[in-house]
């Protein structure tokens, strides 16, 4: 077993806190584990209950669930559990049921009243989401909860969210905060320091997130006016901040995980001479054609989103500057391209099941039209999904793409279209390479329109340019032609 060091010892930690935080670590009584459990999470479990306050930092399908469960002990009950909607709803429930049947819980949701009544019942968990935990929980003056469960911590990465500071003034007197994610820096490290507060107080990243600014970066860039753009980090600042948090935020050697293969797989396809030349207006001069109406754009970051939709075949009316106002049932089909190529790559694949990601309400639309296409939200879509009764399922990666365990239900995962977000794309990819996957390997097809905005979205979910860069690409490549 590995050897902890308590963060009741930090330095930084008021006297009286980390008395309280040693009281805490010693009130946790023996608890036999699980022997389903591997050696990682039984390290895992060890530093929950070495550290009354830490961070489960582990890549999607490690089982944060299952350890953080597992952790628990009388001492930290009764608890809260905040996740995100489906989560909440499915994921929990089901994990309760493998891993701790002796535990009650109670799911919070319904209308308000409901909602309500749920809390007042005597249980070991209250599961609720974490869209409306802050407003069930505002009248309770002292909460009643020796815990509180954190699941994605990286959904409070915002501080100036109204989520983080309901979060905030929760745990601050919280005997036991634990937080769960795979993708703590989604965006950069500045994402990290609201995450880190809300388990620590600001003991280990500075009590201010301008004073942890000041010391790990320097502004990269300023607006005539002096507003700063963006921040780069100092150098070996990296290394410092991770070395700061490496005593509370536990994360593991992958290299000791079986995990199966990643295959991934590139479609590419080139826009034809037609929507080429609508694609290229846009691009350069900011217009399309909508009809008889040349309309506009007034942003580049209206213009990359409208490319976006041409290169998937199609354009949203709405925002359009001279274009009647509309929602988005009015759109100017483009091609179906991306839709025949997927088809393709669904023949091809013999029947075998396929999980299809895509990012705009009319990628959705024309998804759906495929034989036996489910939408994940639709009830129980989950549970026949990993029964092998759905051939194609459909999802969103912002409501699918955390905490749920799709593995048992195929080895097939599509991306149809891409998000903006690298957080989105680890933790859909995860829904499928995880543990528990009976497939030595999984496909990770990516459908890419050539010479289009695709491929700078493409570079940004895997990390080799940033967004704001790919912006600027963009640009740069709207100027040349």
């Amino acid at each position: 077993m590995r050897e902890y060091t308590s963060a009741v010892r930090d330095p930084l930690i008021d006297p009286l806190d980390a008395l309280q935080l040693a009281l805490d670590v010693a009130a946790v009584p023996h608890h036999p584990l699980d022997e389903r459990l591997h050696p990682y999470q039984r390290d895992a479990v060890a530093h929950l209950h070495a550290h009354p306050r830490a961070g489960l930092f582990l890549i999607p399908g490690l089982g944060k669930t299952a350890i953080t469960l597992s952790a628990l002990t009388s001492a930290h009950l009764p608890a809260l559990v905040i996740a995100p909607k489906r989560v909440t709803e499915e994921t929990w429930p089901e994990e309760i049921a493998k891993w701790r049947p002796d535990l009650t819980y109670s799911l919070v949701r319904g209308s308000a009243e409901q909602r309500q009544q749920k809390l007042q019942e005597d249980t070991d968990l209250h599961l609720i989401t974490r869209d409306t935990f802050g407003g069930d929980l505002v009248s309770r003056k002292k909460p009643k909860y020796r815990t509180v469960i954190i699941d994605e911590l990286s959904g409070f990465k915002n501080r100036g969210s109204h989520r983080w500071k309901h979060a905030n003034r929760l745990v601050k007197n919280m005997p036991y905060v634990w937080g769960l994610t795979g993708t703590p820096t989604p965006n950069s490290l500045l994402d990290l320091w609201p995450q880190v507060f809300l388990l620590d107080r600001g003991a280990r990243l500075e009590r201010t997130i301008t004073a942890y600014r000041t010391k790990y970066f320097a502004p990269g860039g300023r607006l005539p006016n002096g507003i700063i753009t963006n921040w780069t980090l100092r150098p070996h600042s990296e290394q410092t901040i991770q070395n700061a948090v490496k005593d509370l935020c536990i994360s593991i050697d992958q290299s000791n995980v079986k995990y199966p293969v990643k295959n991934d797989v590139y479609h590419r396809f080139d826009l034809t001479a037609k929507v080429r030349k609508a694609y290229d207006e846009m691009n350069v001069n900011f217009v399309a054609q909508v009809g008889e109406t040349l309309t506009s754009v007034e942003h580049a970051a209206a213009k990359t989103n409208k490319l976006s939709q041409i290169a998937a075949g199609f354009m949203y009316h709405s925002g359009l500057i001279g274009a009647e106002e509309s929602d988005e049932a009015d759109i100017t089909h483009h091609h179906m391209t991306r839709m025949e190529l997927l088809s393709s790559i669904l023949e091809d694949a013999q029947g075998a099941p396929a999980l299809v990601f895509y990012r705009f309400n009319e990628d959705r639309r024309r998804l759906l039209h495929l034989d036996g296409a489910v939408d994940v939200k639709t009830p129980h879509a989950i549970d026949r999904w990993n029964r092998g009764n759905i051939p194609l399922l459909i999802a969103h990666p912002g409501s699918a793409g955390h905490g749920l365990n799709l593995q048992r239900g195929g080895s097939l995962l599509i991306w149809y279209s891409l998000d903006w977000s690298s957080e989105y794309y680890t933790q859909g990819v995860g829904r499928l390479v995880r543990q528990g996957q009976p497939s030595p390997a999984v496909a990770v097809h990516h459908l890419i329109a050539n010479d289009t905005v695709d491929e700078d979205v493409l570079d940004v979910v895997q990390g080799r340019i940033s967004r704001q860069d790919a912006l600027l690409k963009v640009l740069e490549r709207g100027k040349k032609q």
